[in-house]
This record gives C-alpha cells, sequence and structure tokens, in this order.
C-alpha cells in the first residue's frame, strides 16, 4: 500500500515536472516565435523602406532623364527652327536681290528706250542740209613713222551728220560734225554747238577721223 502511493506520488510529480517542462518549452518557443516574427516584420519593413527608396531613386533617374531629354528635344526644336528661319531669310533676300535685279535692269532698259526715242524724235525733227561734194584729197606718205601733212580742200565751215562708233561702248550714233581750220569737231546735236563732244586736227594720217573724212567727205554741207 505504501509502495503503490509512493508510485502514485512519483507519478504525479514526474507528471508535473513534465507539465513544467512542457511549459517552459512552450513558452520557449513562443519567445522564439514571437522573436522570429518581430525580426521578420524588422526585415520585411527594411526591405519595404529599401524598395521604397529604390523606387524614388528610380523615379528621381527618369524624372530627370525626361527633363534632360525634353530640354534636348526643345534645344533641337530650336536649332531646327533658327536653321529654317536663317534658310527662308537667306532664299527671301535672294529673292528680294533678283527682283531688285529685275527691276533696275527694267528700269535702265525703259530709261535707255526712252533717251533712244528722244534722241530719234529730236534727230528725225532736226533740220537735215543738202549734203555738198568735198574733193578728198590724198595724202601724200613719206615714212611710216612719220606724222604727214595732208592739205584738204575743203571750205572753211563744213558741217553735217555723221555715224560714228562710241568710244567705250562699240554702238554706231548719229553725230553732228563741223570740220573748220584743219580740225573737225563733233556734237550730239546740232543744236549742242557750244558744248563739242571731241575735236581732232586733220593735218596728221593718224587722226581717227582722217580715214572716216575720206570715204564720206560727201556726207558733208554748209
Amino acid at each position: 500500500m505504501l509502495f503503490r502511493k509512493q508510485q502514485e506520488a512519483d507519478a504525479t510529480a514526474a507528471a508535473q515536472k513534465k507539465k513544467l517542462e512542457d511549459e517552459a518549452l512552450k513558452k520557449k518557443q513562443e519567445e522564439e516565435a514571437q522573436k522570429k516574427k518581430l525580426e521578420d516584420e524588422a526585415a520585411a519593413a527594411q526591405k519595404k523602406k529599401q524598395d521604397e527608396e529604390a523606387a524614388a531613386l528610380k523615379k528621381k533617374q527618369e524624372d530627370e532623364a525626361a527633363a534632360l531629354k525634353k530640354k534636348q528635344d526643345e534645344e533641337a526644336a530650336a536649332l531646327k527652327k533658327k536653321q529654317e528661319d536663317e534658310v527662308a531669310a537667306a532664299q527671301k533676300k535672294k529673292e528680294e536681290d533678283i527682283a531688285a535685279a529685275a527691276q533696275k535692269k527694267k528700269q535702265e532698259e525703259e530709261a535707255a528706250s526712252a533717251l533712244k526715242k528722244k534722241q530719234e524724235e529730236e534727230a528725225a525733227s532736226a533740220p537735215v542740209k543738202s549734203p555738198q561734194p568735198v574733193e578728198p584729197v590724198e595724202p601724200v606718205v613719206s615714212a611710216p613713222s612719220a606724222a604727214v601733212k595732208v592739205p584738204l580742200a575743203v571750205p572753211s565751215a563744213t558741217t553735217g551728220y555723221l555715224e560714228k562708233e562710241g568710244k567705250n561702248f562699240k554702238s554706231w550714233k548719229r553725230r553732228f560734225f563741223v570740220l573748220e581750220a584743219g580740225n573737225i569737231s563733233y556734237f550730239e546735236k546740232e543744236t549742242f554747238k557750244n558744248s563739242n563732244i571731241g575735236t581732232y586736227s586733220l593735218t596728221t594720217t593718224r587722226s581717227p577721223i582722217h580715214s572716216l573724212l575720206l570715204t564720206h567727205s560727201n556726207y558733208f554741207s554748209h
């Protein structure tokens, strides 16, 4: 009987001990589980923070890249517009220069045409005298390099119109000539006798008018 009681007491003590051990183990496991939970939460919070920082950094970089691209696009567009404006301005200036040159040419042609018409009208309205023959005298040449005196049997003052080639512009124009005292002077018109264009001496065969007189002397009249 006593032994049985002892066994029951031992069994009760063992059960109590096991219960205490189980409770201690459970508490330890709960503490470890709580600790792990806290660690997991801390790790999750840390990861979340890192993810947020990475996302913020990425967004910042994307915003900066977008702003840089926008700036570059704006600069490229501004440069392109500037170049297009310069090309358009150059084209416009070229067209204006062409138009101005055409206008100037037209004005010059109109002025030349008006001057020619005026000269023709003045020449047509000027009195034309009947030509009187003048006997030409052949020059006597003794040496090529020497000036040769050529006596011309002409009246004291012989006048008339001849066609003369211009000095600078090789075009033929009608001029009024006066032959007097071995010299020949020419004028734009007969009414401009007091303002001669040029005078040549006829006492030498070197005169550019000498051969003209020998060929066209019959066109002069008093």
